[in-house]
This record gives C-alpha cells, structure tokens and sequence, in this order.
C-alpha cells in the first residue's frame, strides 16, 4: 500500500486527512477526490505502479520509465458499457518544472518537479491521483477548493483539471522568475562596473537553467492545448441537453483557452529570458576582448616606445661615428698630399747630389720617369673601372632580388 494525502469533498466541504491507498481501496473513498502521493513513496516496480493505478486504466506503457522519465504526454480514453454506452473516463498526463534556487554548490541550485496525474470520472464520481506533486500545490488546491467549494461541476470529466491546472501554473510561473532573477543581477553589474570580470561557467549554467524552463513549457502548452481540444471533442460526441450543462462546460471550455493562453505566455517569457542571458555572454564575451585587444595595443605602443629610444641610440651612435670618419677623412686628406710627394720624390728616378765647396747641390732626373706615368696611370684607370662595374652588378643583383620577391605576392 501507498501513503497518500487525500482532499476529498465530504458533506459539500473539502477536507484533508492522511489514508494508504491501493486499487481496490480507491473505489471506496467519498467523491470527488485528489489523491497526493510523495514521489519517493510511488512504487519502483512496473508491477506495484499496475495495483495502484489499475483503478485509472493506466495503459501499460505509461507505467513504463520512459514515460515516468518523460518531459510531458497527455492521453484519455472513453470507458463504455456492455450496451455500447459511456460508463466513464479517464485521462493520464504529466508535467515537468524546474525551479531554480540561490545556492553555491551547483547540484543544490535547482531542483525538478516531475508530477504524473491519473483521472477517473464517471457520472457520479471523479478521482484524480497526483504522483510527485509538491507540497504548494496540495496547499494552493485546498485553499482554492475550500474557498469555493461548488466551483467544480463535475458533469464534465475535465472539471477536476481545471484547479489542479491553476496551481500548476504558478508553479511555472515561478520557474520563470526563478530564471529571470538569476539575469537581472548579472544585467545591474555589468551596468554598474562593465570592467567586472565575468563568471563565464556561470553564464553558461544559468543558460542551460533557461533552455530547460523553455522546454518544459513549450510541452506544458502544448499538453494543456491537447486537454482543452479532447474537451471540447468530448462534448461535441456526448452532447448535453440541458441548458445549466452546456453553460458549465462553455465555462469550462473558456478557463481553459485562459490557461492555455497562460502558458504561452510565459513561454514567450521564457524565451525573453534566454535571449537576454546570451545577449549578455555576447556582450561581456566582446568587451572581454576589447579589453584583452587594448592590452594588446599598448603593449605594442610601450614596445614601439623602446623600439624608438633605440632607434634614437643608434642615431646617435652612428652620428658618433660619421663624425669620427669625418675625422679620419680630414686627417687623411692633410696628410695624404705630402705623404704621396714624399713617395714620389723617394723613387729611384730622382737623385738629389749635395753639393761640395764651390757647387752647390743639384736634383736630377732620370729619363725613365715617363716608366712611372705609364703603370700608374693606366693601373689608376682599371682600379676605378673594376670599382664601377662591380658596383653596377651589386646594383643589378638587387634589382632582380625585389623582382622576384613581388611576383610572389
């Protein structure tokens, strides 16, 4: 047997109390009812899930983990008699949501609330058996319910969902602001200090938390658009005469646009909020790399900056040294006349005879001297030729160089 939470209508008020259930017992508590079972108290086992649940018609798949597992499914079946008329009916669905939750530890920041829901109706009773349903919904649904007992007619099989749908939706909506509130505060920082230095693994933590609120909401709409389509495909085969009837199920039929159009909402929401956090990661993304390309630019400014003091010490030092050949140069040229007529009257042409007594002394001149003239000159004039034609290929050698360099651009 399973511990459950029942709230059931008793003596046309809703009360509370604490029952075990199993199959055969459901078919014995007061009517209407919503049966709340912990999901840690829920059988593991296919075959315990079948004895609670046979009461409900459950199709075996749905027992199954992949449906246990699954982000969200509606489905319902017509019951008939052995005369071909409609005794009951019964519907399964299941919706998933995720809160999110200040918290340092990662594991501990969220926490996922994954609830199964079986419905039994007939003309005299309806039952619907909740499976993992949190403890705010139970309060939310009795507080509701006791405030307004005669708010269900029960003639419509989906009248039971419609209080149960309410709470429901809160508890998205809170998925939603949970996410929104974990944007807002990275949104202010960002305004306050656009240098701050971002957590990016958070960013992208808060992200994931946005992608699954997303998902869960886009199955929850289009779950409650396939309950309020079989409603209205309900009452359209088993058509109602009376009038007090047909009001209550156009009433029906109405708040149930109203949550569908709910849900839609806050996906649309939903999603804002996902777009706003990727803004965000584009946005510190880019000015961390304004930031880091800044850092770039000036590291190359202070290293031009080197670059040109060093520039300005090898100015300096070649200026040194131009002037320092300058030097050599004046010195060269001062001495190099006296240096090249000492060479040239030191030659064997020329004969210096002192003079004795009487006579004085006497240069003479050999009448080879023209020998002298006839290799310095023309040894001068190959020396300055060889000079210019190999200046001229250091020039052509260069040339071809920046040719070939250009053609392979």
């Amino acid at each position: 047997m399973v511990h459950a939470q029942v709230l059931e209508l008793y003596s046309g008020k809703w009360q509370s109390r604490q029952a075990f259930v199993e199959s055969p017992s459901i078919a014995s508590f007061p009517l209407p009812c919503y049966i709340f079972v912990a999901e840690d108290s829920f059988p593991r086992e296919r075959q315990e899930r079948e004895k609670v649940l046979h009461y409900f018609n459950a199709p075996a798949f749905v027992l199954t983990d992949v449906c246990f597992k699954s982000n969200g499914y509606f489905g319902y079946e017509s019951l008939y008699d052995d005369t071909g008329n409609l005794k009951g009916y019964v519907t399964w669905f299941r919706y998933m949501v995720k809160i999110v939750k200040p918290s340092v530890e990662p594991d501990s920041s969220y926490i996922w609330h994954e609830m199964g829901f079986f419905t039994q109706w007939s003309a005299s009773h309806s039952i619907c058996m909740t499976v993992g349903a949190p403890s705010e919904i139970q309060e939310g649904l009795r507080d509701f319910l006791s405030q307004n007992p005669e708010s269900l007619n029960f003639a419509d099989p989906y009248s039971i969902h419609v209080p149960l749908m309410d709470q429901i939706i809160k508890l998205y909506d809170r998925s939603v602001w949970s996410v929104r509130d974990l944007i807002r505060p990275v949104e202010k920082a960002r305004a306050c200090n656009p240098a701050i230095e971002p957590d990016f693994s958070k960013l992208h933590e808060d992200a994931r938390h946005a992608i699954h609120c997303s998902e869960t909401l886009d199955v929850a709409a289009e779950v409650m658009g396939q309950m309020k389509y079989e409603q209205a495909s309900f009452h359209k085969k088993y058509t109602a005469d009376a009038i007090s009837l047909k009001t209550a199920i156009e009433k029906t039929q109405g708040y149930m646009s109203f949550q569908l159009q709910m849900l839609k909402n806050f996906r649309s929401r939903s999603q804002a909020n996902h777009e706003r956090l990727n803004n965000e990661i584009t946005l510190v993304a880019y000015n961390m790399i304004m930031q880091r390309d800044s850092k770039v630019m000036m590291s190359i400014g202070q290293a031009a900056k080197e670059d040109s003091k060093v520039m300005v010490a090898i100015g300096q030092a070649a200026k040194d040294d131009s002037t320092a050949m300058r030097a050599i140069a004046v010195v060269t040229m001062a001495f190099l006349p006296a240096t090249f007529t000492a060479a040239v009257f030191s030659m064997s042409f020329f004969n210096f005879a002192p003079g004795t007594g009487a006579h004085h002394g006497s240069w003479t001149i050999s009448r080879k001297f023209w020998v002298y003239w006839a290799v310095a000159l023309p040894l001068t004039g190959i020396t300055i030729a060889t000079w210019f034609l190999w200046q001229g290929w250091i020039n052509r050698q260069s040339y071809k160089g920046r040719t070939v360099r250009g053609g392979h651009k």
